[in-house]
């Protein structure tokens, strides 16, 4: 009988002979566990390249399927490579998933000498948005992405994007 703060324990020879035997039983569980993981992760280690494969297959499928949906459920416009980025009527492809309506559209005219916009408003007014609805679609359309706009998309090719 051992009492620790105001806790009794009650113990026999039997029962300290079956912990111990309870606990050797369980090192040995997990040594045994512990070899079967070590066996099982070095095949798994042999065969590691075929999973990265299929992970990268799994992956570009579910981006393929992703673009088919979105081009054949939204009424998105084929762009056109130019010399010039417009986009005529075009609205930001993620605010119209999670905003109740139509987002406004906006027009957008950029060419080699008209390369550079000065974009003011009040805060919350939607400049970051506008800033970001061109670098998407933008983006969209050189992958090959159909890209939301009511009239017509037609892109300049660009190397880099810079936003601020």
């Amino acid at each position: 009988v051992t009492k620790l703060k105001n806790t009794y324990s009650f113990t026999s020879l039997d029962l300290i002979k079956m912990n111990e035997r309870c606990q050797e039983s369980l090192k040995e569980i997990y040594h045994l566990s512990y070899l079967i993981v070590c066996k099982l992760l070095s095949e798994i280690y042999e065969h590691i390249h075929c999973l990265y494969k299929l992970s990268d297959t799994v992956s570009m499928l579910d981006m393929l399927l992703s673009f088919a949906s979105v081009c054949t459920f939204c009424e998105y416009v084929r762009p056109e490579f130019t010399d010039t980025t417009a986009i005529k009527q075009g609205w930001h492809p993620i605010l119209e998933r999670i905003a109740l309506g139509k987002p406004v559209p906006n027009d957008t005219f950029m060419s080699e000498g008209n390369n550079f916009i000065i974009l003011t408003g009040p805060n919350m007014s939607g400049k970051s948005t506008y800033l970001k609805q061109i670098a998407l679609c933008q983006i969209m359309a050189q992958i090959g992405i159909e890209g939301p706009g009511y009239i017509s998309l037609t892109y300049g090719s660009l190397c880099t994007l810079f936003l601020h």
